[in-house]
């Protein structure tokens, strides 16, 4: 089994059952389908603050693009069946859409929308700023030197209005200047005013490391 996988079962239950403030799971081959799985594991968790997930490989830097068709009425007329949808779904978008999630919302007079299929990366990273928004104790993520680029920062952009317990996000580096400008100007919104410092008992939380090491 891959190591990514076998390290990712273990703390998607960890998450599940324990109080810890911090999680470092940097360079442990996560990869998308082990950040979907941590993201659910994250849902669950009340007591996490602090996140490391920098070099797992997560994202869609390197997916091949595919049109954006939010907007694109197919008339199918002449489809009668699932397969003859995906047909038309597939003179669409091309072949590389068949590993993809393809939606096709029927309506009256077998008129449809085509939904813009969501590649594992983009789901990966939705998942996870989904995960972010429910466990509210989270602030600080690092997502530093992964396979994010433009196209997964903008899901990060437009789902931080919703997390507004992280102020500090961390992501590669390989995305425009004005996405980078808006998602730091989101953070810095999203900052206290005033940093409370308090005394943490013993025993309250434990900072959990978990990096398997190369070699």
């Amino acid at each position: 089994m891959h190591r990514g996988n076998d390290i990712t079962r273990v703390v998607f239950n960890l998450l599940s059952i324990c109080a810890f403030s911090e999680l470092n799971l940097e360079g442990n081959q996560l990869c998308n389908s082990g950040a979907c799985l941590i993201a659910e594991g994250i849902e669950f968790n009340r007591s996490l603050a602090s996140l490391n997930l920098g070099l797992n490989f997560i994202g869609c830097e390197h997916e091949h693009s595919l049109p954006d068709a939010v907007d694109l009425r197919v008339q199918l007329l002449n489809c009668s069946t699932a397969e003859s949808a995906g047909a038309v779904m597939d003179s669409v978008f091309g072949p590389i859409c068949n590993d993809r999630e393809v939606e096709v919302k029927y309506a009256e007079g077998n008129h449809a929308v085509a939904v813009r299929p969501s590649s594992p990366g983009e789901r990966a990273l939705q998942a996870l700023m989904n995960s972010f928004n429910e466990c509210t104790s989270l602030k600080r993520v690092d997502m530093n030197g992964n396979l994010i680029g433009d196209r997964g920062a903008k899901i990060i952009q437009d789902s931080l209005p919703d997390c507004p317990n992280v102020y500090f996000l961390n992501i590669s580096p390989a995305i425009s200047k004005e996405r980078f400008s808006a998602i730091a100007e989101l953070c810095k919104l999203h900052k206290p005013k005033e940093e409370k410092k308090k005394s943490t008992k013993v025993g309250d939380s434990i900072v959990l490391f978990m990096c398997v090491r190369r070699g």
